[in-house]
């Protein structure tokens, strides 16, 4: 799914990322569910501001 960073799930980690990661910027990791993802997509979309792909 097209804007969403699924690193759980062993996703490829760019240099930023990483880099991210071990320097501690990211404060708090969040957990979603495919189906959830799905829905705030179509939300978003119909509102035009996610491309529908």
């Amino acid at each position: 799914m097209a804007g969403v960073g699924a690193f759980a799930d062993g996703d490829y980690r760019t240099p930023f990322i990483v880099e991210a990661e071990t320097n501690g910027l990211f404060t708090e990791a969040v957990l979603v569910t495919v189906a959830s993802a799905q829905k705030r997509q179509r939300e978003i979309t119909a509102r035009g501001l996610f491309c529908d792909a």
